[in-house]
């Protein structure tokens, strides 16, 4: 026969099933734990970071920041071109010719950035002489009779002239004509001998060549064909080489 099991409020009860039932019931009361405790609710996100923002009683107290201005004299440069076309009144500028010889230099400073040798500055000498009666006929400050183009923009006058037309600067002279010439004005002295300066330096490269080797003639030749001038090309060639010569014995020694 089978054995009866054995009565639980017996003191002969296997210490094995005794410890069976406390294991077991260690296990589901950890279970329970486990399954009841609440899980950490996430962490919230950092506020955002606010500027502090000064009250404006208290920003209108602080001092503004420095600004370095820059050192030195504000150079003025007059432009020779102004934004439209201006006509102005023909006014004579004369200057004597040692003053046409000191504003070539000083204007061959400006824009080559040194003086002229003795050689460049005669011949130039030479051509402002021929164009303005050694300086006497200067008008609103033009050295040289910078003509104004069709499409030029800047103060300028006009002249009635009589003048012999060519289709361009290497066609042949046609008859004489009168007619409305615009020549450049400038605002001073300086300003017209900087714009011969530059016109030569530009436009007229190759006859440069002879002003540095003292060769007036030469260069009233060179001019010509360039188309400078509507004059004949032998005459005023003759008039340069023969001005730049009356450069070195009357000017020159004036300007040491």
């Amino acid at each position: 026969m089978t054995d009866p099991p054995p009565d639980p409020r017996s003191k002969d009860v296997p210490f094995s099933f005794v410890f069976g039932g406390v294991f077991l019931s260690a296990v589901v009361i950890l279970v329970a734990w486990v399954v009841w405790k609440p899980r950490s609710a996430p962490a919230d996100p950092p506020p955002p970071k606010v500027e502090q923002i000064d009250p404006p009683d208290l920003i209108a107290s602080k001092p503004a920041p420095t600004r370095w201005a820059a050192q030195g004299p504000v150079q003025v440069v007059h432009d020779e071109e102004a934004p439209v076309p201006r006509e102005i009144p023909r006014v004579p500028t004369p200057q004597s010719e040692v003053d046409v010889a000191r504003l070539l230099i000083q204007a061959h400073e400006v824009v080559f950035g040194s003086p002229p040798n003795d050689q460049r500055l005669s011949v130039a000498w030479a051509q402002i002489a021929l164009e303005h009666g050694r300086g006497r006929d200067i008008e609103c400050n033009n050295f040289g009779n910078i003509i104004m183009p069709d499409n030029g923009a800047g103060d300028f006058y006009v002249l009635k002239a009589t003048e012999r037309t060519r289709k361009n600067a290497k066609a042949r002279l046609e008859k004489w004509e009168q007619v409305n010439m615009k020549f450049r004005a400038y605002r001073t002295p300086l300003d017209g001998a900087v714009a011969y300066w530059k016109l030569i330096k530009d436009q007229y490269t190759d006859a440069l060549a002879y002003f540095d080797q003292g060769n007036g003639f030469l260069a009233g030749r060179r001019l010509a064909e360039a188309g400078y001038m509507t004059a004949e090309a032998q005459p005023y060639a003759s008039g340069m080489g023969s001005l730049q010569q009356e450069f070195f014995v009357r000017v020159q020694p004036s300007l040491h």
